[in-house]
Parts: structure tokens; C-alpha cells; sequence
């Protein structure tokens, strides 16, 4: 009888396959339900480093002008560097030159080789003013990075890994975007923020595609909104409202300036223009990318309401929508915003 018991007893152990099925079958549907929360929790962590990225920027900017005589740096435009303390002449000097450590462009860019795609061309050659790398940046200093001059094209791409992230959204897929017919610029411009060119040397008009003659009639090239920039951080009014930082959709982005221009957006119902849009990546709500050119409403393009990060001229940030960066409170441009917003 006790050997009966035994046998019955040993028989029972371990799991029938109805009941692994059914634990498998429970631990999948936890992953289902869970894994819309974890991956929504990662995409909050990226928005927060993204963010401190920014702020880090724009703190090196403050402190550049503090000792550039209160100038703000250059916009970040291709094959240009701009010495410091002499930045709102324009003047320059090629990327091979040893007198880095004056450089006051916001972030120098440009390549001789694509750091993502080594047999894209760029446009530039090696030793040349297109020939640069981030540490060349008037602000790498202020990042704790010494300013390099690298030897070679490709050692542009690897001089300075923690720089170069720090200049990257987390969520921005480099890889993913386009290296078609948008041009140079577009293939080269492999970082993720973008520096609002009305607030940043040398003095930039502000975009009138679109807007009636009747508003820019009597427009000077310094106007902004609330009074004139001059170059200098102190001259523009109502800091706490006005964008310095962007971060720029991937699909949209082609250098270091962000050009906000309402009249020539989606959401003045103009359609195929180049839009510097601002990013989706940390919106959950609108996971679309927008098309250069493309409308607001479409399968492509981004919707009004998505939202991106955004620094402010005084070093705050915000989650503001795409449309909102475009307004003129935030944007600074000295024309009203279009009709109907």
C-alpha cells in the first residue's frame, strides 16, 4: 500500500503541458499589458536627458556671452566660424587653423565624411572650412571639452563621443533619416537641436515668406518682438518667453538654425515649403514624423498639437506643441501671428 502512495505521489510531479500552456499563455498577456507602460516610462526618462541636454547648451551659451561681451554665439550655419568677440562682423577662419579656442559658432557641424554614412559626399573636402567637429563648437569649453583640431576626416567624426551625444536627443534616429534630393546640408547635420536664429549672431531678418507686404512694409532687420536685438543677450526683452533651443524633427532639420516662419507652415495652410517642424519623439500621443513640405493634417506630416522640448533664452525649459514654438510670443518674430491662430 505505501509503495502504491509512493508511485502516485511521484507521478504528480511537475507540470502537465495544459498548465505550461496556460502560465505561458499569462506571462504573455502581462507583457501585452505592460509593455505599452515601460516603454511609455523609457521614452519619459529619454524626454528628461534630452532635456538636460538643452539646458546644458543653453547654460553654455550664458556663459559664453558673459565672456564675449555679452554677444550671443554664432546661428550653427555650415562652413562658417565666427571668432569670438568679433562674431557680429562675420568674420571666419578654415576649420585647419590652430585658433580653435576663439570659435563662437553654437555648434560647428560640417564634414568631409558623413559620421553615419561614410560614402555619403557632403560637400566639403579635408582641411577645409567644411571640414569641422564638434569640439570646434564655441561652447566646448564651457562643456569641460578642449577645443581639437583633428587630423584627418574621419577622426572629425571621433573626437569627442560625450560631446557629440550631449548635442543628440536619445530618441532622435540618426540612421532614419533622409539622404535625398533635400541637399548638402540635410546629409551633414547629424545632432538634433537647433538655435532660434533671431536671437543669435549675426543678425538674421526674420522669415517673410507668406506674410503680407502690408507687415513687413516698414520691418527692419533687427526687429523682434517688443524691440530690436542687437546681438547682445541683454537686448532681448521678455527672456522667459522666448525660445533660444529647439528640438528639431529628423525629418526636418538640415543645420544648427531654426527658422520659425508661421506664414510658411502647415498651420497657415501652406504645404509644400520646408518647415522646420519641432520634434514628436517624446510625445506618446503622435508618434508621426513630418515631411518637409508636408501639410499638417496628413499621414506624414505632424499634428498641431504635438509637443517637443524646448529651452527658453533665460534657461528654462518647456513641452510646448509645434504650433506654439511657431508663435509669435515664443518665437520673437515682430509680425503678428497669421489670421485665425
Amino acid at each position: 500500500m505505501r509503495q502504491a502512495i509512493s508511485s502516485q505521489n511521484s507521478s504528480r510531479k511537475g507540470f502537465t503541458l495544459v498548465e505550461l500552456l496556460v502560465v505561458i499563455g499569462i506571462i504573455a498577456l502581462l507583457i501585452s499589458i505592460l509593455l505599452p507602460s515601460l516603454n511609455k516610462a523609457r521614452e519619459a526618462a529619454r524626454r528628461v536627458k534630452c532635456l538636460s541636454n538643452m539646458r546644458q547648451i543653453a547654460l553654455a551659451m550664458t556663459m559664453f556671452t558673459q565672456d564675449n561681451n555679452g554677444l550671443m554665439p554664432g546661428q550653427g550655419v555650415a562652413g562658417k566660424f565666427y571668432k569670438a568677440n568679433k562674431i557680429s562682423m562675420g568674420i571666419y577662419i578654415p576649420a585647419n587653423q590652430a585658433e580653435v579656442i576663439g570659435m563662437a559658432n553654437w555648434i560647428s557641424y560640417s564634414r568631409a565624411t558623413d559620421p553615419i554614412n561614410a560614402s555619403m559626399g557632403t560637400g566639403n573636402t579635408a582641411g577645409s572650412i567644411g571640414d569641422q567637429n564638434i569640439t570646434m563648437s564655441g561652447l566646448a569649453r564651457y562643456l569641460g571639452v578642449k577645443p581639437t583640431v583633428a587630423q584627418t576626416p574621419d577622426t572629425q567624426n571621433s573626437v569627442s563621443p560625450q560631446l557629440d551625444s550631449l548635442y543628440r536627443c536619445p530618441s532622435d534616429k540618426l540612421e532614419g533619416r533622409y539622404a535625398d534630393t533635400l541637399g548638402a546640408p540635410q546629409k551633414v547635420y547629424r545632432y538634433s537641436y537647433a538655435a532660434n536664429k533671431l536671437f543669435m549672431n549675426t543678425i538674421a531678418a526674420p522669415d517673410t515668406t507668406n506674410v503680407p507686404a502690408t507687415l513687413t512694409a516698414t520691418m527692419a532687420t533687427a526687429d523682434r518682438m517688443g524691440g530690436k536685438f542687437n546681438g547682445h543677450i541683454s537686448s532681448i526683452k521678455d527672456a522667459s518667453n522666448r525660445i533660444l533651443l529647439v528640438c528639431e524633427d529628423g525629418k526636418a532639420i538640415d543645420d544648427g538654425s531654426w527658422t520659425p516662419a508661421p506664414y510658411n507652415s502647415p498651420f497657415n495652410n501652406v504645404t509644400g515649403q520646408a518647415t522646420e517642424l519641432l520634434s514628436s519623439y517624446h510625445d506618446g500621443n503622435y508618434n508621426q514624423t513630418v515631411l518637409r513640405g508636408a501639410s499638417a493634417g496628413s499621414s506624414t506630416g505632424g499634428a498641431t498639437n504635438c509637443r517637443s522640448n524646448v529651452v527658453m533664452i533665460d534657461g528654462h525649459g518647456e513641452f510646448l506643441t509645434r504650433k506654439d514654438a511657431f508663435s509669435q510670443i515664443h518665437a520673437g518674430n515682430p509680425y503678428p501671428d497669421p489670421t485665425g491662430w
